[in-house]
């Protein structure tokens, strides 16, 4: 039931961005942020508790410790997934704050936290709801899997294209929006940043919707986790030479070589994720319809 956890995801991130624009208007007001952030978690995860017990009738009991340490070892590689995707969005302030001035980490965080709200709002929802369709295809076969894949991807290229450009074009109205006229400085930087909401989006795709099915959960965590160390070493390595700047290329390199390591792997092997028939008009307009179909059935 991904469409529900990505509703309640949607919600949790919305509602969390908004009451910190309300709330927080002077420097004394900082520790809302976290106050709001961690209320903003236990309350949907509340409710998702809640529906989900209610809905699917779970019945709440103890279990051994052997069926902990089970679980915990077939879910192994998941959970270092997950681990290092959410190290990976705050490393980048934790690391450059040791970096850069006072003024400039608040001009990087700035526009780093606007990519964090638009990836939680709109890309990772995307791909939670994505995986169980593509996940059904790839159960009767890799070859039906991919397939889904190919007729998948074409809206993930159009949304991370949308997200990425919207976000570059209208760098001026929200950085005003969110911060104000004192964060100009930052507006630069989120342009920047922008780059990332294409490829991070593809990347995510590629390797849930892709590498997980194809039971390459090894190999994904290796490549998440290679991610995450370039990443870290660009960082300490431009923001020496470049200042803020330096530190706001460092993460959408390093994107793009995960990308291109993508492109090099599957072109190895032989696994077309990429069929051009299906980037036309017709065929966007007759999947579309289908993936529709597909989640009103399993509501």
């Amino acid at each position: 039931d991904s469409r529900k956890y990505a509703i309640f995801s949607f919600v949790s991130k919305l509602l969390f961005s908004v009451v910190v624009i309300l709330l927080i208007r002077h420097p004394n007001d900082y520790f809302y942020h976290p106050l709001l952030y961690s209320l903003s978690h236990v309350i949907i995860s509340w409710i998702s508790f809640s529906y989900a017990t209610k809905k699917y009738h779970i019945k709440i009991h103890s279990v051994s410790w052997a069926e902990i340490k089970t679980t915990i070892k077939d879910n192994k590689h998941l959970s270092i997934i997950w681990w290092i995707t959410n190290q990976s969005l705050s490393t980048n302030i934790v690391i450059a704050g040791f970096l850069l001035s006072t003024i400039q980490i608040g001009y990087f965080s700035a526009a780093l936290r606007i990519i964090i709200i638009i990836q939680s709002i709109i890309s990772m929802p995307l791909n939670t709801v994505l995986f169980p369709y593509i996940g059904e295809a790839f159960v009767k076969s890799n070859s039906a899997g991919i397939e889904r894949v190919n007729k998948s991807f074409p809206y993930v290229f159009i949304i991370a294209i949308l997200i990425c450009a919207g976000t570059f074009l209208f760098s001026n109205e929200v950085i005003l929006l969110f911060y104000g006229k004192q964060f100009t400085e930052a507006i630069i930087l989120l342009k920047i940043s922008s780059i990332v909401l294409f490829f991070a989006t593809i990347n995510t795709a590629l390797g849930q919707q892709v590498m997980l099915n194809l039971k390459k959960d090894a190999l994904y965590v290796k490549v998440i986790l290679a991610g995450l160390l370039l990443n870290i070493a660009l960082l300490l390595i431009m923001t020496n030479f470049y200042g803020a700047f330096g530190a706001a290329y460092a993460w959408p390199i390093s994107e793009i070589l995960i990308f291109f390591f993508y492109v090099v792997y599957f072109k190895m092997e032989h696994i077309r994720i990429i069929n051009p028939d299906y980037y036309s008009p017709k065929f966007l307009y007759e999947n579309i319809i289908a993936l529709f179909k597909f989640k009103t059935s399993r509501s």
